[in-house]
């Protein structure tokens, strides 16, 4: 019984960390990048980390949405049950979908910046940050 328990812990612990680690690998990319070729860049740098902050938000408000859900059909009179779940469960999901719709654009942006301030300069030069 421990085991079925964990898997799905442990599945959304590795989701999180995969998740927390693309976003500081688009994090150090961008920053090279803003490093090569300064002025917003330096800005846009951080989209990666609030792509992460946004998505970790979205997950918390869809749990807290699930929770209030599932308490007000525990207390509801058996007539509005359905209805009072169907609400609660479509507010959860549109938290989902602010989170993955934020996260996912702004992850999309930083790396299309990250792409676009990473070619070639203008006379030759390119971006690299180490040289």
């Amino acid at each position: 019984m421990l085991m079925t328990d964990t898997v799905p812990v442990l599945a959304g612990l590795a989701g999180f960390a995969m998740h927390l680690a693309f976003s500081l690998a688009s994090f150090r990319w961008a920053r090279r990048v803003a490093a090569a070729r300064g002025g917003v860049f330096h800005v846009l740098a951080y989209l990666p980390l609030v792509a992460f902050a946004a998505s970790v938000l979205g997950g918390l408000l869809t749990s807290e949405a699930l929770n209030q859900a599932f308490e007000a059909v525990a207390s509801a009179p058996p007539e509005s049950r359905a209805t009072l779940l169907a609400t609660s469960i479509a507010d959860a999901m549109n938290a989902t979908a602010f989170g993955l719709g934020t996260a996912i654009t702004l992850h999309a942006v930083s790396a299309t910046c990250s792409w676009l301030g990473g070619a070639k300069r203008p006379g030759g030069a390119v971006r690299d940050a180490a040289s």
